[in-house]
C-alpha cells in the first residue's frame, strides 16, 4: 500500500512538472492539418515525455468528445462560443468565394477579384470586399451536406439558390472541393485561412466577402478544470498556440516552410 501511494504521488508530481502524461487533441478540419503541426513542434521540444494522440472526428462530434473525456482540447471554427467550455480564438477567418475564369460566364467579376497573394497578406482595400452578394447571382456553388457549417454560411450570405449536382463527400474536404473549382465545376465557398493553404493559380479569382455572417473564429475548445490532471499540459499547449498566432498576420503562421 505505501508502495502504491508513493507510486501515485510521483505520477501526480510527474504530471504537475509535465514530466509524462498524454495530451488527446480532437479536430475534423483541413485547417487544423497545418496550424496542429506548428504548435507541437514547439510544444514537443518543450514537453517531449508528453504523449500527443491526434483525433480525426466530425465536427458535429467534437463537443461530445470533449464531454466525454475523450479529448482533452478540439481544434474548431465556430460563431459563438460554447458556454460550459472554455475558448481561445486563435485567429479571425474571413469568407471567400473561388471560381475558375474558365467558368463560364464570369468574365464579369475579373474586376472585382483580388489575388491569391493578397489574401494570404491581406492587404487588399476595403473596397475590394464584397458586401452585394447578388454579384454571384447565377453562379452554381459546389454543394456541400446541409449539416456543414459551410452549407449554413452560404445560405446565410447567397439565400437558397439551386444546388449544383456536383456533390462531394464533406465541406472539410477543402483540397477536393479546391480542385472541383478550378475544374470549372462551379464557385468554392470558404475562408481566407483554407484559402492560405491551397496553392495559388492563375487561373483562379478569388472575392472576399464582408457582412456579419461572412466570417468566423478559428479556436481552440476545452475543458479541463484546475483539479484535472491534464489541466497543466493542456494550459501549457493552450500558451504555445497563442503566442504563436498573436502577430499582425496569424495567416502567414500557417503558409509551410
Amino acid at each position: 500500500m505505501m508502495r502504491i501511494e508513493e507510486a501515485a504521488r510521483d505520477h501526480i508530481h510527474d504530471l504537475r512538472k509535465m514530466k509524462s502524461g498524454t495530451l488527446k487533441i480532437a479536430t475534423s478540419t483541413h485547417l487544423s492539418y497545418y496550424v496542429l503541426p506548428k504548435i507541437l513542434e514547439i510544444f514537443h521540444k518543450s514537453y517531449p515525455q508528453i504523449d500527443i494522440n491526434v483525433i480525426l472526428s466530425d465536427t458535429d462530434k467534437l463537443y461530445d468528445l470533449l464531454e466525454k473525456e475523450s479529448a482533452d482540447l478540439v481544434f474548431i471554427p465556430i460563431d459563438t462560443a460554447p458556454e460550459h467550455f472554455t475558448t481561445v480564438t486563435l485567429f479571425e477567418e474571413k469568407f471567400v468565394v473561388a471560381i475558375s475564369k474558365a467558368y463560364p460566364g464570369s468574365e464579369y467579376l475579373c474586376e472585382h477579384a483580388v489575388t491569391h497573394t493578397e489574401i494570404v497578406n491581406r492587404n487588399y482595400t476595403k473596397e475590394k470586399e464584397i458586401t452585394d452578394m447578388s454579384l454571384f447571382q447565377g453562379i452554381e456553388f459546389i454543394y456541400s451536406p446541409p449539416n456543414t457549417n459551410i452549407y449554413k454560411k452560404r445560405k446565410l450570405l447567397f439565400g437558397n439558390p439551386d444546388i449544383t449536382p456536383y456533390i462531394t463527400s464533406s465541406a472539410d474536404r477543402q483540397q477536393l472541393n479546391y480542385n472541383l473549382m478550378q475544374a470549372g465545376f462551379g464557385a468554392f465557398l470558404t475562408t481566407d485561412a483554407n484559402i492560405t493553404t491551397m496553392p495559388a493559380s492563375s487561373g483562379c479569382m478569388y472575392f472576399v466577402l464582408r457582412a456579419p455572417a461572412a466570417k468566423r473564429n478559428f479556436c481552440i475548445v476545452y475543458s479541463a478544470k484546475e483539479t484535472s490532471h491534464s489541466f497543466n499540459i493542456v494550459s501549457e499547449f493552450v500558451a504555445i498556440a497563442k503566442e504563436l498566432f498573436l502577430c499582425d498576420n496569424p495567416l502567414k503562421q500557417l503558409l509551410l516552410k
